[in-house]
């Protein structure tokens, strides 16, 4: 697996703020509700995220948004 590394944040702002919020552990059903936003939209936030980040799931996509200073 390739994984993307560069300081230049890939990220939407809206995807951004999604993978913080999931960052504390939050479900994505609570993430759509404190964003107001539905839980599809939420879904296809992550969806674009693990694509950018290379990632196979959020925890490694927080990781490596972590570790390339995107949060």
């Amino acid at each position: 697996m390739e994984i993307m590394m560069t300081s230049k944040n890939p990220l939407s702002n809206q995807e951004t703020l999604v993978l913080k919020v999931a960052a504390a552990g939050v479900p994505s059903k609570e993430i759509a509700q404190k964003r107001y936003l539905s839980h599809g939209t939420v879904r296809n936030y992550m969806s674009s995220i693990l694509t950018k980040s290379a990632a196979e799931n959020r925890f490694e996509a927080v990781r490596i948004a972590q570790e390339n200073g995107w949060l």
